[in-house]
């Protein structure tokens, strides 16, 4: 088993259990792993698991990946989130957006939070979040019948 493999096994035991998600020697080795890898799908899935939100490192990191992404108000609203949450290193969060640029807004807060809504992230060898689209239209039809909807008609 090489480091990577080790490292991604000490994340996942504790990734579900709520005690350890804002504990500050797990939320240590996720950004370890973070400064290790480099993947903006580390960041995504902390957001999506919850750990670290009471802590500015997360919210700064995901606010520079929308930057370097030329999506400021993305990053400006992370920033504001957390500031509004009161976030642990509420004068870096200020100072990280006191440096925002200027922008045209776009999208309200709702369209902000569903962007945030990440899905399907390859994380720690897994995906997490799944998108599964389901069809409800059924394209092997039975050879008696010519249409789905004189299938269900039958059916009913």
């Amino acid at each position: 088993m090489n480091t990577k493999e080790k490292h991604e096994e000490k994340l996942l035991t504790c990734i579900d259990i709520p005690y350890f998600k804002n504990n500050p020697a797990y939320i240590d080795l996720w950004r370890s792993y973070h400064a290790q890898f480099k993947d903006p799908n580390i960041l995504f899935l902390m957001y999506y698991k919850q750990i670290s939100v009471y802590f500015h490192w997360i919210h700064i990191e995901l606010s520079q990946y929308f930057l370097k992404r030329k999506q400021p108000q993305i990053a400006q609203f992370i920033l504001e989130e957390a500031i509004r949450n009161k976030v642990y290193d509420q004068e870096r969060l200020k100072e990280a957006l006191a440096q925002m640029p200027k922008f045209e807004k776009k999208f309200n807060q709702g369209d902000l939070l569903a962007l945030l809504n990440f899905k399907n992230i390859k994380c720690l060898g897994r995906i997490w979040n799944c998108y599964v689209e389901e069809s409800f239209y059924i394209n092997n039809l039975q050879s008696c019948y010519h249409t789905f909807e004189e299938m269900k008609m039958v059916e009913y």
